[in-house]
C-alpha cells in the first residue's frame, strides 16, 4: 500500500525553500491532465488511465499501449546540477527491455533520468553538455514486481545515488559534471526511447 503519511504543508513549504522544483501528486483521478505545485501542467498520453489503491487515485500505464506521462519542457525543468528524483511506483514485469521511470529525454537527446535494467535494478543516468554519459546501476537492491516502491536518485555535485525504499543502493559514485539542456520534455513511463513502463505511479 502506498504510504498515506505525507508530508504537511509546512514541510512541503520547507521544501520549497530548499530548491523543490515541481511535486506532482497524480492525485486528480479523472481527466488527462496532471498538475504540480509549482503550477506545471503534465498530460496522459496515448490513453494511460486512472486506477485506484484503497483510497488513493494512481496513474495506471501499459507498455504494449506505449503509454506515458508528459510533464513537459518548461526551463525550470533544465536542471543542469545537484538534482533529485523520486517517483511511488508499482511495477508489473513484461518483456519490454529498459522500461523507463522518469527523466529528460536518453543518450543523444538525453539530460538526466532513470529506468529499469532486467533483474528490476535502477539505472541513474546524467548526460554531459560534451556527450559523456555517466551512468550509475548498483545491483544490491531492486524494485519487488507487483509491490509499491519509492525509489529515488541524487546527485549532489560530486557524487550520484539511488535509493529503493529509503535505502542506499550499492555505494555512491564520484561524478562532477554539468547536466545537458535539452529539448525533451520530463517523462514518467518513457525517456524517447527504449522501454515503456508497465504498472502505476503515484
Amino acid at each position: 500500500t502506498i504510504p498515506t503519511n505525507l508530508p504537511t504543508g509546512a514541510e512541503f513549504e520547507r521544501l520549497d525553500a530548499q530548491g523543490l522544483v515541481a511535486r506532482w501528486r497524480l492525485d486528480e483521478g479523472e481527466g488527462t491532465t496532471v498538475q504540480s505545485a509549482a503550477g506545471l501542467p503534465g498530460k496522459l498520453v496515448n490513453g494511460a488511465e486512472w486506477d485506484a489503491c484503497g483510497d488513493l487515485a494512481v496513474v495506471r500505464l501499459r507498455d504494449r499501449r506505449r503509454q506515458y506521462v508528459d510533464l513537459g519542457n518548461a526551463e525550470a525543468l533544465d536542471l543542469t546540477g545537484s538534482l533529485t528524483l523520486m517517483a511511488w511506483v508499482k511495477y508489473e514485469p513484461t518483456d519490454v527491455w529498459y522500461p523507463a521511470l522518469l527523466g529528460k529525454g536518453y543518450e543523444l537527446t538525453g539530460a538526466y533520468g532513470m529506468h529499469l535494467r532486467p533483474g528490476g535494478t535502477v539505472w541513474f543516468e546524467l548526460d554531459a553538455p560534451d556527450g559523456t554519459r555517466h551512468v550509475h546501476n548498483p545491483t544490491d537492491l531492486c524494485l519487488a514486481p507487483g509491490q509499491w516502491c519509492h525509489v529515488a536518485a541524487t546527485y549532489d555535485g560530486a557524487a550520484m545515488r539511488v535509493y529503493i525504499n529509503g535505502r542506499e543502493a550499492g555505494t555512491s559514485k564520484p561524478v562532477a559534471t554539468t547536466i545537458r539542456v535539452t529539448r525533451e520534455p520530463l517523462r514518467f513511463g518513457w525517456l524517447g526511447s527504449y522501454g515503456h513502463f508497465n504498472g502505476c505511479v503515484r
